[in-house]
């Protein structure tokens, strides 16, 4: 491409692929930095200005707005009960999201599962201590460790 087509939109594209491919890869941020693939970009893109991990990370990935990342882990107790836990990353976490999927949990584990939960548990950040204190207001039979520390 010659450097009077290579344009800020160009580059804006370039790095939200670049953004897109490292998470659909599960690509760690630093191949960015890889010297075979800067050797790839300016062989076959010179005009594209490679970003660092540090702008990955404090620039492009906040731009992306709802975006995030999800983690699954499954496990069984030695009661032989089984365990799946989810976790979601997102960068403006608000409290009263949080709340309103804690209790969309709980529906549908009582409709779906027919559980009756009696606890529920959180890190200790500020929004997940919001959203569990909301929680057991609404839901006075939930025990909520941690929250009320906070």
């Amino acid at each position: 491409m010659p450097v009077a087509e290579w344009n800020d939109w160009w580059q804006v594209a370039f790095e939200y692929l670049l953004i897109r491919l490292a998470a659909s890869a599960g690509l760690p941020l630093s191949w960015v930095e890889n010297p075979e693939f800067m050797g790839l970009c300016h062989e076959f893109i010179p005009y594209a200005v490679i970003p660092s991990q540090k702008v990955l990370t404090c620039c492009l990935l906040p731009l992306s707005g709802e975006h995030g990342t999800a983690q699954c882990d499954g496990w069984s107790g030695l009661n032989n009960h089984h365990y799946i836990a989810f976790m979601v990353t997102i960068s403006n976490k608000v409290y009263m999201l949080l709340y309103n999927h804690m209790i969309e949990v709980l529906r549908m584990l009582n409709a779906k599962w027919k559980v009756v939960v009696v606890g529920f548990t959180t890190d200790a950040s500020g929004e997940a201590c919001k959203a569990c204190k909301m929680l057991t207001e609404s839901h006075p039979h939930l025990i909520c460790p941690d929250c009320h520390v906070c």
